[in-house]
């Protein structure tokens, strides 16, 4: 969690989004589509029923049945309660005028920067993934990945325990839906 800890003091007001990604696991078009209804706070747990792809909003996954329910972790909803509230948009995280964040330019201009100023190493292919080995030997890349431990379970206040993440899972390109 040190690693977290030192992107969130680079990265400003966008911190609680940072620990909100590392403790749930989301990919990016999970958590950019998530409105606040989604989220279960007496339940300690959101639900993942949508995504946001390409600039377009849809159903999550190929049928009704394909959301999820994920257990939120003491600190994931610390996150969400460190958020400010928008009259504006009903979104979780939401862009500085209002509707979804653009990731493209949020990963350059925000996360890229923070990642380098907390320290780490930051892939100059622009991969922040599970699929960051596969996909730079793929290209011939030779970068410094951004490779760091694995953030250990804690237990939620539920009693539950979230699943073992990757920071840079939770950032990267993991499939093509996100």
């Amino acid at each position: 969690m040190e690693e977290v800890g030192r992107v969130v003091g680079e990265i400003g007001a966008h911190g609680p989004l940072v620990t909100f990604a590392a403790e749930t696991a989301l990919r990016p078009c999970e958590w950019l589509a998530l409105e606040r209804r989604d989220v279960d706070k007496a339940g300690c747990a959101l639900y993942v029923e949508r995504e946001h792809v390409g600039g377009e909003t849809k159903p999550y996954g190929k049928t009704a049945a394909s959301g999820r329910r994920v257990p939120l972790t003491a600190a994931a909803l610390e996150a969400i309660e460190a958020l400010p509230p928008r009259l504006d948009s009903p979104l979780l995280f939401v862009a500085v005028r209002g509707g979804y964040l653009n990731l493209r330019n949020w990963r350059s201009r925000e996360w890229d920067t923070a990642v380098e100023g907390a320290g780490l190493a930051v892939c100059k292919c622009g991969h922040l993934s599970g699929a960051h080995d596969r996909a730079c030997k793929g290209r011939g890349c030779r970068c410094e990945k951004f490779d760091r431990s694995v953030l250990s379970p804690v237990p939620t206040s539920c009693g539950t325990r979230s699943p073992a993440t990757h920071l840079r899972r939770a950032w990267g390109h993991s499939s093509s839906r996100g």
